[in-house]
């Protein structure tokens, strides 16, 4: 009988193909970006002073008569100045390893692909800055935005959504597990006003039994109860109520409406129950472009269209308003403010709402006439590509090959794509539906201690008590600030 392969089994040896081959996406663009703009400090807090408002007294004025401006010690008649006071948000990341694994894994062994510190030192340092990228969008309690209208002829209260609809589920059943029948409590901020949405209460509920059906990862979507009231009718359309400090008025059919996490107790039937996790996205991460864009106050400085207790319209801090536009179906439409869930000029109908140049145009034209300057960055979805690609019908590349004098059809685009001269570039961690406009020099990542491993004792391993195992851990300080939001703006609301 001859000698098979399986009758050498157990002595010959196992081959093994290097390096490790990552299956991981560790590609981080938002990180790399604002690390270019990083900035150190040290103290407990770190101000930035903004200028916000003008001197009025400036005017013509006729031969002789009073110079403007009045008695010059009432309000307005000087420049007006606020600070942003950025606290450090503190990220870490944990590792522990055993004796016998150290020993079997030991720098430069040629039993071992890599050490011990590369697969779980070096591994954990990818794992940190991942979870760092996520959070220049979404971090904080502004997770995201929606458009003013949704789509009336849906069974449930379908509301189109762009930002983080993961966070969003994750915290919905978080929520549903700690507490049953409670729910997950956010606001909605209309980016016209900054202020919140109230109908008639300003706490909307998610996740409800018998109101709602949750979150719809997929399509991105939520499926809200407004108002939080039994019995009563759910809106098709966001509106302004007494409540508001402006007075109440129909919102602005043009722009998006931030959804900013809440642990405020329910105003409804069914309690809310925030669970720990949920409270430390709310306070302990830093600042994501979502919220340096759409939150109420900025590092400190109320920039609501009107302020309680003020005048109307009156608020110069509203000056560090941003611009958050929303994509029409198609142009022109009947109604084009509303939702991707609609077809043109028939709100009872399922349709499509396509990213177009106009409203992309919109965007640049809008903080152009605001701030005097143009974002010099696009942000988007690698899917959203597509869609911005369907613009282009008509536009064919051809390929001259060297030395031949042939050419050659060639579809598709890589990573050559601009808009009016600017570059577009895709981040995974970007909002499905949602375009990000970035002017980079107002943005720094104000580092209170760069990332690293902690050895402020003069080593990074430290020994686990009562057994033969080493932890360590990294850990990074900082936050992310937009020292100027009206150079930046956002488009949302288009088709997935």
């Amino acid at each position: 009988m001859s000698a098979a392969l399986q009758t050498f089994a157990a002595i010959l040896k196992e081959f093994y193909l290097g390096p490790i081959q990552e299956q991981l996406n560790n590609e981080v663009l938002a990180v790399q970006l604002f690390e270019k703009q990083s900035v150190e400090w040290s103290g407990r807090v770190c101000v930035i002073p903004v200028h916000i408002g003008r001197n009025t007294a400036v005017g013509f004025a006729g031969e002789g008569a009073a110079l403007p401006g009045g008695v010059m010690a009432t309000p307005g008649t000087e420049q007006v100045f606020a600070d942003l006071r950025v606290n450090a948000a503190l990220l870490y990341g944990r590792f522990q390893v055993t004796g016998p694994a150290i020993a079997s894994a030991k720098k430069g062994s040629a039993h071992a692909f890599i050490s011990y510190s590369d697969a779980e030192m070096g591994k954990l340092v990818n794992d940190v800055k991942t979870a760092a990228n996520q959070a220049c969008y979404s971090g904080g309690p502004v997770v995201g935005f929606l458009n003013q209208r949704r789509a009336a002829a849906l069974v449930n209260d379908v509301w189109d959504f762009t930002g983080d609809i993961n966070k969003i589920a994750t915290f919905a059943a978080e929520v549903q597990a700690a507490a049953p029948g409670s729910g997950v409590q956010f606001e909605i901020v209309g980016m016209d006003r900054y202020e919140n949405i109230v109908a008639p209460v300003e706490r909307f509920e998610l996740n409800q039994p018998g109101f709602v059906n949750g979150v719809d990862v997929p399509n991105s979507s939520l499926d809200i109860l407004t108002p939080s009231v039994p019995g009563a009718a759910n809106m098709t359309t966001l509106a302004y109520a007494a409540g508001t400090p402006s007075g109440a008025g129909p919102t602005d059919t043009d722009v998006g409406y931030a959804v900013i996490l809440s642990t405020i107790q329910a105003i409804g039937p069914l309690p809310n129950a925030a669970t720990p996790a949920m409270n430390a996205a709310i306070a302990d991460e830093s600042e994501g472009i979502y919220g340096n864009l759409g939150s109420q106050v900025h590092f400190g400085t109320d920039r609501r269209n009107t302020v309680v207790g003020g005048p109307v319209g009156g608020n110069q801090g509203s000056t560090l308003q941003s611009t958050v536009l929303t994509c029409p179906i198609t142009i022109p439409v009947v109604n084009p403010d509303q939702d991707r869930n609609i077809a043109p000029g028939a709100p009872a109908t399922i349709g499509t709402g396509a990213l177009n140049l106009r409203r992309m145009q919109s965007v640049l034209d809008t903080v152009l006439t605001n701030s005097g300057s143009e974002p010099n960055w696009i942000i988007m979805h690698p899917s959203q590509r597509l869609g911005y690609i369907l613009n282009l019908t008509g536009t064919l590349q051809t390929v001259v090959a060297q030395g031949s004098g042939k050419t050659k059809g060639e579809g598709g685009f890589g990573g050559g794509l601009s808009y009016a001269g600017i570059p577009i570039k895709t981040d995974r961690h970007c909002a499905r539906g949602g375009l990000v406009y970035l002017k980079t020099d107002t943005w720094s990542m104000l580092e209170l201690q760069d990332g690293g491993f902690a050895d402020l004792d003069g080593s990074v391993l430290s020994r686990v008590a009562g057994q033969d195992s080493w932890e360590g851990f990294y850990r990074w300080y900082y936050n992310v600030v937009c020292k100027q939001p009206f150079k930046n703006g956002m488009l949302v609301g288009c088709q997935l």
